[in-house]
């Protein structure tokens, strides 16, 4: 399968624990060692704070999809993927308010070889 296909599964996995409201099975594709960046949060790591974070984005009503535009390759054991993504989420004011972005995500395969 070539690398952009599994990179991308593992991106739906997550997408659908996000739209299902289920924070813990998206923390869940995580290492105890993962670094979370966005531009308006703080950095986030480690499974009860990437959870923590990721439950309030489903409070806040965020729904999530990435875009088609992939540009993915691997060397060794990491591999990479950049992508187009777009948030649905409500503002404060009670307003939909739809984000667009890129995103660049670092993969490295565990001791089993996910």
């Amino acid at each position: 399968m070539p690398v952009v296909d599994e990179l991308q599964a593992v991106n739906d996995v997550f997408n659908a624990a996000i739209n299902c409201g289920d924070a813990s099975a998206a923390a869940w594709l995580f290492t105890n060692t993962a670094v979370c960046i966005a531009p308006t949060d703080p950095v986030v790591q480690e499974t009860a704070d990437l959870t923590a974070w990721f439950q309030s984005w489903i409070d806040a009503g965020l729904k999530t999809s990435l875009g088609r535009d992939f540009i993915a390759e691997s060397a060794g054991g990491f591999a990479y993927i950049t992508c187009a993504y777009s948030v649905e989420r409500h503002a404060q004011d009670g307003s939909f308010v739809v984000e667009h972005g890129k995103a660049l995500q670092i993969f490295k395969r565990d001791e089993s070889g996910t």
